[in-house]
């Protein structure tokens, strides 16, 4: 009697402990997929499709004034995002980026052509004598031009520069009749006629 309370006892005294482990949680991982990643300089639209597991919130923003968010701010779930890329007036290519959830999207852009503003256009007159005749150059500094003469008794100089900048042509003496003086600067011929004797 004595040793089966004892083993009731035991019975009894004994415990035990179970460890439950729930799901793991969901990692909300966002896979992102653009419509274009490259633009021209006049700008354009683009989307970017979002999939995610539909418990997880996402947002969309953009790094850089240039590229707006134009629709799909944030969502929950798959979605779209719509972006506007605003048009770019400089030479000079440029990136952006657009962060969804913790994706970056990045988006690249050309820059515009160079412009360049010439003065004297043409039409001004050197004299017979010959001498200097300046051409001047405004355009962005980052714009590449050239200067040539395409005539043997004219000399420019310098031959090429970037950004602003002013070109001079040595004329030689005329010794005939009148004759036509013709450059070829940042791709634009400009003609100017020298004066007979």
């Amino acid at each position: 009697m004595l040793f089966a309370t004892g083993l009731l006892a035991q019975a009894c005294g004994g415990s035990t402990s179970t460890n439950v482990t729930g799901p793991a949680g969901v990692r909300c991982q966002a896979a992102v997929t653009n419509t274009t990643s490259s633009f021209t300089a006049g700008g354009g639209t683009g989307t970017v499709a979002v999939t995610v597991s539909r418990e997880c919130s996402w947002n969309a923003v953009s790094q850089s004034p240039w590229l707006v968010v134009t629709a799909g701010q944030e969502g929950q779930g798959n979605g779209t995002v719509s972006y506007r890329v605003e048009e770019n007036a400089d030479p000079v290519a440029r990136q952006a980026a657009l962060v969804v959830s913790d994706r970056q999207v990045g988006i690249s852009q050309t820059g515009a052509p160079c412009r360049f503003d010439v003065a004297p256009a043409s039409g001004d007159v050197v004299g017979a004598q010959g001498g200097e005749l300046r051409v001047d150059l405004r355009t962005h500094a980052a714009c590449d031009w050239s200067a040539s003469s395409e005539v043997v008794w004219a000399q420019v100089s310098p031959g090429a520069g970037r950004g602003d900048g002013a070109v001079r042509v040595d004329v030689q003496a005329n010794t005939g009749s009148a004759r036509t003086l013709s450059l070829l600067v940042a791709n634009q011929r400009l003609t100017f006629t020298q004066s007979a004797v």
